[in-house]
């Protein structure tokens, strides 16, 4: 969660669809969201992990507060910036997010899904979009789905159409099924 108004806002939503047992915590970056999630998780598998966050298309904002865009390079996931000059594709995730990331890998029941609960973060090009959902799902070794509709507000629970990603293909879902 980024922000203590994020928390008052979702935190009984989140308890209302958590399966398991619920543990939220807020974060100001993604190594801290690393760091606090394994540390709450105790060795235990994390069975899913919604990140609640604000988001726009083919990005997802971690640990930004109430600003709805950051310049912080640990607070964005998304892909590198394309250099259209030397036809130069992004492979990987800005900064050192994946290198900190990888550290939940294997941290996940085998059928968890992380779901990036930013607006619309799946509601831009299809291509940029499938390429940061299905390069989180490889980095982190599970199914990734953000919401696709860049005007609605994707609290827990919310009802709208969600593009899923496994590390090869992306599909759209009428709803999330992590809820």
């Amino acid at each position: 969660v980024d922000s203590t108004r994020d928390f008052t806002l979702y935190g009984d939503r989140l308890a209302l669809f958590a399966r398991k047992e619920l543990f939220v915590v807020s974060v100001d970056s993604i190594p801290d969201m690393v760091r606090k999630v394994l540390k709450q998780a105790n060795g235990q598998k994390i069975s899913n992990l919604i990140i609640v966050g604000h988001g726009k298309p083919g990005k997802q904002m971690v640990g930004s507060g109430e600003q709805y865009y950051t310049s912080r390079v640990d607070q964005i996931l998304r892909m590198e910036v394309p250099d259209f000059s030397n036809n130069w594709v992004p492979k990987k995730l800005i900064g050192q997010n994946e290198g900190v990331l990888v550290q939940l890998r294997g941290a996940f029941e085998k059928d968890a899904v992380v779901s990036l609960d930013g607006c619309g973060v799946a509601g831009g090009r299809p291509t940029q979009d499938d390429k940061l959902l299905r390069r989180l799902s490889h980095v982190l070794g599970v199914m990734v789905e953000a919401p696709i509709s860049p005007h609605q507000n994707p609290y827990p629970g919310y009802e709208g159409p969600v593009k899923r990603c496994n590390a090869t293909i992306c599909w759209t879902m009428p709803a999330s099924l992590f809820y």
